[in-house]
């Protein structure tokens, strides 16, 4: 099954993909504005690959408003897609990123290795 994972961010959002099994690589960072170029660019990526599910990091801390938001956006994902959207905790991807990432540009791929940790741990779940 052909799956993405997103890492929502209020600036940039990572994404990653795994076309077979528990094999997961980053995809890219994308800008999070506007909101309808990055729904263009996901439903175009998904439709290339092919993508069965989609799934986005979620933090349980979150604030109430924070989740909503959250809410919206993946209701968001799933209209511009038509993919089943799945949940699944981030806690400290961001910071396990940082400590993957190694290059000189490690900011511009933090966001995609946080995603790719998010869709390897809900892999790992099934």
């Amino acid at each position: 099954m052909i799956s993405l994972g997103i890492d929502i961010g209020s600036k940039n959002i990572g994404i990653a993909i795994s076309r077979s099994g528990m094999v997961v690589e980053p995809v890219g960072v994308w800008p999070a504005l506007p909101q309808d170029k990055f729904f263009t660019r996901l439903a175009a990526l998904t439709k290339k690959e092919k993508v069965e599910r989609i799934v986005v990091g979620s933090n349980k801390s979150a604030s109430k408003k924070q989740k909503t938001a959250w809410q919206k956006f993946a209701e968001k994902i799933y209209a511009a897609t038509s993919v089943p959207v799945s949940e699944i905790e981030e806690d400290f991807s961001t910071e396990e990123a940082k400590v993957r990432t190694k290059s000189k540009n490690r900011a511009a791929h933090e966001d995609a290795t946080a995603a790719q940790i998010i869709l390897e741990r809900f892999l790992e779940e099934l």
